[in-house]
């Protein structure tokens, strides 16, 4: 068989591709599709003596940017040492996160990471960030995610010995 996949209008498009599909397989694996895009699709069947019709077109939207899980947004009393996580998706090279005191991330540090989550320190007690993430394939770069607040613990909770506790 053959699908054709394109972005754009009409399937006479020079964005227009073709791919070649096993004849013993039912499915076909798209790869590095451009973020936030719409793709159309539609397939026939080849054989030696005869070419069928055009299926109906289909179309799908292909994620924006990596979604991001935690720290959740607006959480508060964040360690100092936080693990950042966020949505994997397959095919993705690189992950970029952005951290800001500021919510327009004028003034930020960005790191890389090649999974989909990275631990970050160095953040001061009690005061709010913001982050943010995109992703990278070989073909394409995401759109920022959107951004998310944390605020930082501010004082130590004592555990032990507690409060009064006598004999110790």
């Amino acid at each position: 068989g053959a699908l054709v996949n394109k972005a754009g209008e009409g399937f006479n498009s020079p964005y227009a591709k073709i791919y070649s599909v096993n004849p013993d397989s039912s499915n076909y694996d798209l790869i590095n599709l451009l973020f936030n895009k719409s793709f159309y699709y539609r397939m026939r069947g080849l054989h030696n003596l005869d070419t069928s019709s055009w299926s109906g077109a289909k179309s799908m939207t292909t994620y924006p940017y990596p979604e991001p899980l935690s720290p959740d947004d607006g959480s508060s009393n964040e360690a100092l040492e936080i693990v950042f996580e966020w949505e994997e998706y397959e095919g993705v090279i690189r992950y970029y996160i952005e951290t800001s005191k500021n919510e327009d991330f004028s003034s930020s540090l960005n790191f890389i990471s090649d999974s989909n989550s990275i631990s970050l320190k160095g953040f001061n007690y009690g005061e709010e960030y913001f982050w943010r993430v995109n992703a990278e394939h070989s073909e394409d770069i995401s759109p920022w995610s959107e951004a998310r607040s944390f605020t930082t613990v501010n004082n130590i909770t004592l555990i032990a010995p507690e409060n009064e506790a006598t004999d110790v």
